[in-house]
């Protein structure tokens, strides 16, 4: 059983192709069937003559999010192809796809992974990154692993598949999986609150640890115009029972993770937003923002008291 080998340990084979741990890469698990190949922009046409590149599989695109005011949020691309080569090379030179520095291939030794189980696993993995809301997904469309024909024993082993690549994939600096360490209590205390006064809507919120969080029982407005960018997460958190309708509005009712503190406000509005300065300081009666306290933290430090 796989949690039997997490208790020992894993073993990865990790082969630095040109001899440097930001360049193009192969890796492995040992007794997996699932192969790796990672490589940068710079490095498609390699890419394009590996011999996993003939395959099917799953690939990822990932780079710096354009959008976001954040230096380090990423935006993902998550692609299915029976050959992924033809895929890779039109994204390569698509506009739309510009964004991405870095590219990784999701293969098997025996070819394994293809037809309904390749779908399934994409799924999978655009499902898992919208939960993890660690990154911008850059997809606009998805399938549900619901409407995805696999019988029982062929999830499973997706399932399986997909714990192997939430081993591997961070080694390669792939993080959109990465989920929240659990908390054993709620986050009592706040920094940041958001007043829209269009929608009369206030909502709060903390920043612990580098992961914003909006709190329990915070409001987000039914009014606004949500941007398509944020459409499939304001869903989601409605269909997980995350934000609850009261009226013309809806409650939090949990603390939830949010990728940046501009995809908390636009979820909070309804709309584009810039959390940098939608989020104000607490105690500084909506004078003061999150970018203000970004940019000069010890003078505003004594605001933050638990």
């Amino acid at each position: 059983m796989i949690s039997k080998v997490q208790q020992n340990g894993w073993v990865v084979e990790l082969f630095l192709c040109d001899g440097t741990p930001d360049g193009k890469m192969e890796a492995n698990l040992i007794n997996w069937s699932g192969e790796l190949v990672r490589g940068n922009s710079s490095h498609v046409e390699w890419l394009l003559e590996h011999d996993n590149a003939k395959k099917p599989g799953v690939y990822l695109l990932q780079g710096k999010d354009p959008n976001s005011e954040s230096e380090t949020q990423q935006r993902i691309y998550i692609g299915r192809s029976d050959k992924i080569k033809s895929r890779l090379r039109g994204h390569a030179s698509d506009d739309d796809k510009g964004f991405w520095e870095t590219a990784c291939m999701i293969t098997t030794s025996d070819n394994s992974l293809y037809g309904t189980r390749c779908d399934y696993i994409e799924a999978m993995l655009i499902e898992r990154t919208v939960d993890a809301n660690r990154v911008t997904l850059h997809n606009k469309q998805k399938r549900s692993t619901e409407n995805i024909p696999l019988p029982a024993s062929g999830k499973q082993i997706a399932e399986v598949f997909l714990q192997h690549l939430e081993i591997v994939l961070p080694i390669l600096n792939f993080n959109f999986l990465k989920k929240l360490q659990s908390r054993t209590k709620e986050i009592k205390y706040f920094m940041f609150e958001l007043f829209h006064k269009d929608t009369q809507t206030y909502a709060k919120a903390n920043e612990v640890n580098g992961d914003f969080f909006v709190l329990k029982d915070s409001h987000a407005t039914t009014k606004g115009r949500m941007h398509s960018e944020h459409r499939l997460k304001r869903q989601f958190l409605i269909d997980k029972g995350y934000l609850k309708k009261d009226g013309t509005r809806y409650i939090f009712t949990r603390d939830v993770l949010f990728s940046s503190p501009s995809t908390a406000a636009s979820i909070v509005i309804d709309g584009q937003a810039s959390g940098w300065r939608e989020w104000k300081i607490k105690g500084t009666e909506y004078k003061k923002s999150y970018k203000d306290w970004r940019e000069n933290p010890e003078e505003y430090k004594k605001y933050f008291i638990e």
